[in-house]
């Protein structure tokens, strides 16, 4: 969050230097960043549940963690996924 608060106060400064101004939609971040920390909170304190209970959980993690990065579909190609699917702006 001390990263994010850092990055997000130079956006401020930049856009004020290039004279940008967002839009309305900008009023619900505080919502995101919410939602976003509720959605990690979750996992990670189930996570630390079981570190505690299993000793040895601490190393599987990072182990689970690079597999995920492996079979995540952030380097395939867009092309495999259905038109149906699609955002109507990438299209």
């Amino acid at each position: 969050m001390v990263d994010f608060i850092i990055s997000f106060s130079f956006l401020l400064v930049l856009m004020a230097w290039y004279n940008f101004f967002p839009g309305w939609q900008v009023a619900i971040l505080p919502a995101f960043l919410l939602l976003g920390l509720l959605t990690s909170l979750g996992p990670s304190l189930w996570i630390t549940a079981l570190n505690v209970k299993y000793r040895d959980f601490r190393y599987v993690i990072p182990f689970i963690v690079q597999v995920g990065l492996y079979v995540s579909p952030v380097g395939f190609s867009s092309s495999i996924v259905p038109q149906e699917w699609r955002f109507p702006i990438f299209s």
